[in-house]
């Protein structure tokens, strides 16, 4: 499908940003823009619905994340205490425990906690193997389907969850609003999204790749939009960033109660950032300027 307007405003105003993205592993010659009036960065054109589902569905985007040396099952080893905290922190907003859906639920790892904290719990996934996995680790039986398929009553869960599921759906507004459906009045959605644009440690990496090259600094970033570092074949339809994402939720009827862009691993792996005093300098950038890997967002339904 090709890009006829922003998702989130509606402009038609984009600006090119990459006429070709090497990482971008579908092969169908996908462009990378950027709405002048709100922000948002997308793929032109963007690949069917029919065609994303499949992916999901044929186990081909668990080999794509193997190919990263990554794993589906979360993709880091502090997921699970990093996701418990989350649930901590929903629990104190709402001030008790109650029916959960998490859409996107991947190997079950965010229900299985709660599940044991006394919430009701509900999952969808499209990832076969990840349904299977949950089902045998934790006794969880997943829904494979979307959400817009299922019936679901109108003002039925007390909170619902997204962990790096947004940048992949293929309407984000028509899901959103769903979702704000089937939420109670002062539910709250829990959403997070990588922060792929312009996140401070790539900055710096990228930085000193080039090696602060005079020519390469005043061709790239005093004249052009710098494009991404780095987009592996991760399947990402729509790039986030606080503001963005912000203006989607309150578009589609949330009030945004916090924005963080966390990260999920306590230590720097590259080389360049081992040093106490330069993690202990990013980390507080991060913070300060919500320049981190992720944005999590609270939004409350009013």
């Amino acid at each position: 499908m090709k890009i006829k307007q922003c998702p989130i405003c509606f402009s038609r105003h984009y600006r090119l940003l990459s006429r070709y993205l090497p990482y971008y592993s579908l092969g169908l010659g996908e462009r990378f823009f950027k709405c002048l009036n709100c922000g948002m960065f997308s793929l032109d054109p963007v690949p069917s619905k029919k065609r994303i589902i499949s992916l999901y569905g044929s186990g081909q985007y668990h080999k794509r994340l193997q190919q990263q040396n990554m794993s589906w099952i979360g993709g880091s080893k502090n997921l699970e205490n990093y996701l418990k905290k989350r649930l901590i922190k929903v629990e104190k907003m709402l001030k008790k425990r109650g029916r959960l859906l998490d859409i996107g639920a991947g190997s079950g790892v965010f229900l299985a906690e709660a599940k044991k904290r006394g919430w009701k719990i509900k999952g969808i996934e499209l990832d076969p193997q990840a349904i299977r996995y949950a089902r045998r680790q934790f006794g969880i039986s997943l829904l494979n389907d979307e959400l817009l398929n299922l019936k679901i009553p109108s003002q039925f869960f007390d909170a619902v969850h997204l962990n790096h599921v947004l940048e992949h759906v293929y309407d984000p507004v028509e899901l959103l609003k769903r979702i704000k459906l089937i939420l109670k009045p002062g539910g709250y959605l829990i959403i997070e999204v990588p922060n792929e644009i312009y996140p401070l440690s790539e900055l710096i990496q990228f930085y000193l790749s080039y090696k602060l090259s005079c020519r390469y600094f005043v061709g790239k970033f005093l004249f052009r939009e710098m494009t991404l570092v780095k987009l592996p074949p991760s399947l990402h339809l729509f790039f986030f960033n606080p503001n963005n994402l912000r203006q989607l939720l309150e578009k589609t009827g949330f009030k945004v109660v916090e924005i963080n862009t966390p990260r999920r691993n306590d230590r720097f792996d590259r080389t360049i950032y081992k040093s106490f005093w330069m993690s202990k300098l990013i980390y507080f950038l991060e913070r300060k300027f919500k320049l981190g890997p992720n944005i999590e967002v609270f939004a409350l339904a009013s």
